[in-house]
């Protein structure tokens, strides 16, 4: 609705309710006790019988709503960035003396987090030439921490990698992302979780994702498709993202490899009966007997051994989109079949399902 006056930007504020207005809870709960609904009715009200009974507040509140009175709005503003550089007075090539500064700027910046109970969970590096081109790279974790000789250790890493193609004038350290700290009270009682082992598991993480890249250190992750063996993928445990600091410094940056840990999507969860515990990578052939051609299997053989079907629950039909066929024909790509869950006698669980339009078995999971 385009409001072309003020009379119009009135009514359309009237007929809302008094919550609109961000008033108090008290003040909200006395109107509705009132059955003072809509922002018109309290308009109605005489203002000195409003001041008396709820204070300035809600006269100032509805001025500012008709545009009667000035409201100002503070934006919020980020906090600045942790950041810590060393200058040299002498431009030097010494590796040994480089990385000796490196730890220092890590000690640091993790004391201007320490009071915050923040660790580092990016963090960048540049190293200045006398020549003008700079070298950038970047460390990532999967926990935020505050351990120098953990984040010294990765950075480490990258520097080993990196050329000096002049003498360093200058390096700079920047935590591009950082996140709280996570504790862990001292339990009396085992209660069975490896705590220990955790944070070991996020240490090995980091070290390999920065030494062999974030592409080599995958994960599965469950995503919303139709098809089972396409419902998965595997992504990087530390996945790459750029940085808004090398984006406004780069100019001759060499090396951009950054890494920021990301929250997956949410994705639909099946339930554990409906799905088997072990899929195959590709669904098996199998010679299926039925009753009826569209009916459920009551034998099927498998592996050269013969299996009876005693119960079996189904079918399910999944068929993927008309768009991934070419041609009219189906490919590896495009999927209708109609599921099975069976069990055989001798109490094995089977997940099969028959392709629609070729009557072909396949055998895709076992419950385990």
């Amino acid at each position: 609705i385009v409001l072309t006056s003020f009379e119009q930007h009135a009514q359309a504020l009237c007929r809302l309710p008094v919550e609109a207005l961000r008033l108090p809870d008290e003040i909200l709960r006395t109107l509705w006790e009132l059955d003072i609904r809509q922002i018109g009715q309290l308009r109605k009200l005489p203002r000195a019988s409003l001041k008396s009974r709820f204070g300035m507040e809600l006269i100032e509140r509805i001025d500012q709503a008709f545009g009667d009175a000035p409201e100002l709005i503070v934006p919020e503003q980020p906090p600045e960035p942790v950041e810590a550089n060393w200058p040299f007075e002498y431009p030097t090539g010494d590796r040994r003396t480089i990385e000796v500064v490196f730890r220092r700027l890590l000690e640091r910046m993790t004391e201007k987090l320490k009071p915050r109970q923040q660790g580092v969970q990016q963090l960048t590096c540049r190293l200045q030439y006398t020549d003008g081109q700079p070298d950038c790279f970047s460390v990532g974790l999967v926990h935020p921490s505050l351990s120098v000789d953990h984040l010294f250790g990765l950075v480490h890493v990258k520097l080993e990698r990196v050329h000096f193609s002049a003498e360093v004038t200058n390096v700079v350290l920047r935590a591009e992302s950082i996140g709280p700290l996570t504790s862990q009270q001292q339990e009396i009682i085992d209660s069975g979780i490896r705590h220990q082992e955790r944070r070991d598991l996020a240490v090995l993480i980091d070290r390999m994702s920065n030494r062999l890249g974030q592409d080599a250190v995958l994960r599965p992750q469950l995503c919303a498709e139709a098809q089972p063996e396409y419902a998965v993928r595997f992504e990087p445990v530390i996945a790459q993202a750029k940085s808004s600091w090398i984006r406004k410094n780069s100019g001759g940056c060499k090396v951009e490899t950054e890494f920021l840990r990301i929250q997956l999507p949410q994705v639909p969860r099946f339930a554990t009966l409906n799905r088997p515990t072990r899929l195959k990578a590709r669904p098996a052939p199998i010679e299926v007997m039925a009753v009826v051609p569209e009916g459920p299997p009551i034998r099927f053989r498998w592996k050269n051994r013969q299996h009876t079907v005693v119960r079996w629950w189904g079918p399910e039909r999944i068929e993927t989109g008309w768009w991934r066929g070419r041609e009219g024909r189906l490919t590896s790509q495009q999927a209708r079949r109609d599921y099975y869950r069976v069990e055989t006698g001798n109490g094995y669980w089977y997940w099969l399902f028959r392709r629609i339009g070729e009557e072909t078995w396949f055998l895709h999971g076992v419950f385990e």
